[in-house]
């Protein structure tokens, strides 16, 4: 599955968002057009996740949808539900549109709105019931930390209530904006929630939940059991379009609000901008992140032997962002 970035824009500003631009042209619609021919001939996954930014303050979300008709493509967006408009829009194009993941803080505005904006939760709601009333089929997203971490329980009744079939977990990334708000994630409440939702699953079986255990900080903190990383296979899988149409290696290494403190050792940086879709096809840049990933692999493989990497930062993406993949073989695993 690719990433299509339309618009770095957004009408929110999160406290813990990790983009650290909200600015650009929006993207080309000829260029999405012929990156989606070129994927589909590349790939068969048919499913593309439109993401941001914000994608649905583009400009002309009715003309995006188009090429996903054209091509015979579909997607499902990822939204903050701040824009009627753009509800609407989606809804107009509900043919290309497989389900629609809306990000939530919480059950209730007063756990919600601080973080996201005021009204933000109200609208999220409306947009939920718009949204189901034209059949379509909707989840929400909540990213944990110490604020919520205490009401998964309200979220799940929330979700209940609400007739929603899928809750998506992920953990607080630690950026600058969140540390300067004194935001945080302690192992102990974020171990004691992925617990809670775990049972709570049980509780509510018509409830399917994911909880995203990849590029998360908390993780290798002292005290926190140490998971193993999530591959993504492929080199085309994750891989991300800009509105500029330069291509990402993934969604999670562009324009980030992080501080510079993860480890680096004796390696050079990572540049997260694998290609340039403007200027050379998708095979090129699809080969180009291949090799990069084996020499993550081979970097990572060396800084562990050499003992740099501790409490499971082996394992997890977030220790410096660029760790993504595990070595399946016996001696990475007793390493």
């Amino acid at each position: 599955m690719a990433n299509i970035v339309p618009t770095k824009r957004c009408n929110l500003r999160c406290t813990h968002c990790m983009r650290s631009e909200y600015q650009g042209e929006d993207m080309d619609l000829e260029l999405l057009e012929r990156f989606l021919t070129e994927y589909k001939t590349l790939v068969k996954q048919r499913r593309q996740c439109l993401t941001g930014g914000e994608p649905t303050v583009y400009r002309d979300l009715d003309g995006l949808m188009r090429v996903f008709r054209k091509t015979g493509m579909s997607n499902y967006v990822v939204t903050n539900a701040q824009s009627a408009r753009g509800v609407e829009a989606v809804i107009r194009n509900r043919d290309v549109v497989d389900w629609v993941s809306i990000s939530l803080e919480g059950p209730t505005a007063e756990v919600n709105d601080p973080i996201r904006g005021s009204g933000s939760f109200a609208k999220v709601l409306q947009a939920v019931r718009t949204y189901q009333a034209n059949k379509m089929e909707v989840d929400l997203r909540m990213v944990l930390h110490d604020a919520n971490a205490p009401y998964v329980g309200q979220v799940f009744e929330l979700a209940s209530e609400l007739h929603i079939e899928r809750l998506r977990f992920s953990t607080l990334h630690a950026v600058e904006k969140a540390l300067g708000s004194h935001m945080g994630a302690s192992p102990e409440n974020l171990d004691r929630a992925r617990q809670d939702i775990g049972l709570l699953g049980k509780k509510y079986p018509s409830i399917r939940v994911g909880f995203n255990t990849r590029h998360m900080i908390p993780y290798t903190a002292p005290g926190w059991s140490p998971e193993r990383c999530v591959p993504i296979h492929g080199p085309l899988n994750g891989i991300t379009l800009l509105p500029d149409g330069k291509v990402s290696f993934c969604c999670d290494v562009y324009d980030l609000d992080f501080p510079d403190e993860r480890y680096m050792g004796e390696n050079e940086a990572f540049n997260p901008i694998v290609g340039d879709y403007t200027r050379e096809p998708l095979t090129v840049i699809a080969e180009r992140k291949r090799i990069l990933i084996e020499e993550l692999k081979h970097r990572r493989s060396q800084d562990a032997a050499q003992g740099n990497l501790q409490q499971g930062r082996q394992y997890i993406c977030e220790n410096c962002k660029f760790y993504f993949y595990r070595d399946d073989s016996p001696a990475s695993r007793n390493s």
